[in-house]
C-alpha cells in the first residue's frame, strides 16, 4: 500500500533479503515518524542557517520557470532541505529522490507529512529509472526535485554525470 503522493511503486517489491512492507512494520514506522519530525525541527533551531550563498539565482529561476533543479552537497541535506521547503511560499514544489527499499518508507513518510513529494528510486541501482523520473516531476509536474550530485556513495564533493545530464535535457 502506498502513501498519496509517492511515486513510482514498480519499486515496491521486496529487496534480496525478502523484506516486505507488513502492517507492524508499518505501524512502527508511522510511530517513529512525529519523533523523526521533532528531532529534525529541533536540529533546526538549534542550528540556524545564517547565510545562503547564490539566493539571488533561485528567485531568479523561480521567477522565469515554475520548476528548478536545486542542486547540493548530500553533507548539506538537513540545511538546504529547510531552505527548500520554505521556498513553498513562492510556489516552489521541492522533491527528494527516496531509497525503495523498506527502510526508505520512513525518509518517504518524513518527506510527505514536511510537505515535499518522494520521488522513489534509487541513484545506485536504478539510476537511469532515477533519473527519468526526476525528469518526469521536473517537467511534467513541476517539482522541482532536489539533487545531491556527489550521490550517497560520494566520492564527496565531486559532480556525477547525472546532475548535468538531467539539467541538460530539462
Amino acid at each position: 500500500m502506498t502513501e498519496p503522493g509517492l511515486r513510482n511503486s514498480f519499486y515496491r517489491k521486496p529487496g534480496p533479503v525478502g523484506r516486505r512492507m507488513t502492517p507492524q512494520r508499518r505501524w512502527l514506522y508511522r510511530l517513529t515518524i512525529p519523533l523523526g519530525l521533532a528531532i529534525v525541527r529541533l536540529w533546526w533551531r538549534l542550528a540556524p542557517v545564517v547565510k545562503i550563498e547564490g539566493e539571488e539565482h533561485l528567485r531568479a529561476a523561480l521567477a522565469e520557470a515554475p520548476s528548478v533543479l536545486p542542486c547540493y552537497w548530500h553533507q548539506h541535506q538537513l540545511y538546504c532541505g529547510k531552505y527548500l521547503l520554505e521556498q513553498r511560499a513562492r510556489g516552489m514544489k521541492t522533491g527528494w529522490l527516496i531509497s525503495p527499499s523498506v527502510d526508505g518508507e520512513i525518509g518517504a513518510m518524513l518527506v510527505h507529512r514536511l510537505g515535499a513529494h518522494a520521488i522513489r528510486g534509487s541513484s545506485t541501482h536504478t539510476g537511469a529509472r532515477a533519473l527519468r523520473d526526476y525528469y518526469l516531476a521536473l517537467v511534467k509536474e513541476n517539482i522541482s526535485p532536489a539533487i545531491n550530485p556527489d550521490g550517497p556513495r560520494g566520492p564527496r564533493n565531486q559532480f556525477k554525470p547525472g546532475a548535468i545530464l538531467l539539467a541538460q535535457w530539462s
